[in-house]
């Protein structure tokens, strides 16, 4: 997926048939996060990684940006 539009597209049609959801980690550093995981949809797995960029590092920093690879297994 490669664009913002394309994403909500996928996660609003899609989140009332998501069968199963695992986070197999996340990292923090600084202004930086990570999540990677998989989850079950309509019996195909899909691995996802968001990547997260903060505007400020501690618990007060809001959310710059976001990139977010999904793809099928």
């Amino acid at each position: 997926m490669n664009s913002e539009q394309e994403i909500h597209h996928f996660l609003n049609n899609y989140k009332e048939s998501i069968q199963a959801m695992h986070l197999n980690e996340i990292i923090t550093h600084g202004k930086s996060a990570a999540a990677e995981g998989n989850f079950l949809l309509n019996g195909t797995l899909y691995h996802f990684c968001h990547l997260i960029k903060f505007n400020k590092a501690g618990k007060s920093g809001k959310i710059k940006e976001i990139r977010t690879f999904i793809l099928p297994s």
